[in-house]
């Protein structure tokens, strides 16, 4: 087992030859080395991706999982040839009779719950469990929504802190991330080619990539 602890060695495994076995966060696909590892290696028939954690909706994880057969990375629309696998039962999270089993052990019990993790009928149907099992009330916050508790326990509802619009804003923020990080790869391609003569094919790439990278930014100005 090696580890690589930079991004340098990260990206390093994209072009190193032979079998391997590569072991990398975040579980569901959107956001961090994950990506790129993905974007080098979904095409390739001969690959397969093994998921062993819950797929979010709405996540890159998720649609690779459905069986997506085209999916958006970097803003470079990637083939999905390699095979994709799931293995269920894995889990960071507690079951639902293993968070049940929690709440039952408190000796003092809860005044309230806040539901936050999950899926809208499963945050509705567990919301219900604990209130018929426990007789706990529960909430399920909203996105936005802030709270204040006093020292007594009670629960106070302030309303929402931000507004969609900021919420727009923070889509763009992450978009920035996601340019920057493709900007470093094409970058590092160039640099990495400068002492020997790229070929026709080579360059047609990475016109393509800049070109989507432009399009990405008149969404953004557009969103903001």
């Amino acid at each position: 087992l090696q580890f690589t602890r930079t991004a340098e060695e990260s990206k390093a495994l994209n072009t190193r030859q032979g079998s391997m076995i590569i072991i990398s966060a975040s579980g569901m696909c959107d956001a961090g080395r994950i990506k790129h590892h993905l974007k080098h290696n979904l095409w390739k028939k001969e690959n397969t991706v093994i998921f062993v954690g819950y797929q979010a909706q709405g996540t890159l994880g998720r649609r690779l999982v459905d069986g997506a057969k085209k999916v958006k990375i970097f803003g470079e629309e990637i083939h999905v040839n390699a095979r994709i696998v799931q293995i269920e039962g894995f889990s960071g999270h507690a079951d639902l009779n293993g968070l049940l089993e929690w709440i039952g052990n408190f000796e003092i019990k809860p005044k309230k719950i806040f539901v936050v993790h999950g899926e809208g009928n499963t945050l509705q149907d567990f919301s219900e469990t604990i209130r018929e099992k426990f007789g706990i009330d529960t909430i399920i916050p909203e996105r936005g929504s802030t709270y204040s508790i006093s020292y007594e326990g009670e629960v106070r509802d302030r309303g929402k802190a931000f507004s969609e619009t900021s919420y727009r804003r923070l889509v763009v923020i992450d978009l920035l991330e996601t340019l920057k990080e493709e900007l470093d790869q094409i970058y590092d391609n160039i640099a990495s080619g400068l002492n020997r003569e790229k070929n026709e094919e080579e360059i047609e790439e990475i016109i393509l990539k800049l070109k989507n990278l432009e399009n990405s930014m008149h969404q953004m100005r557009r969103m903001s």
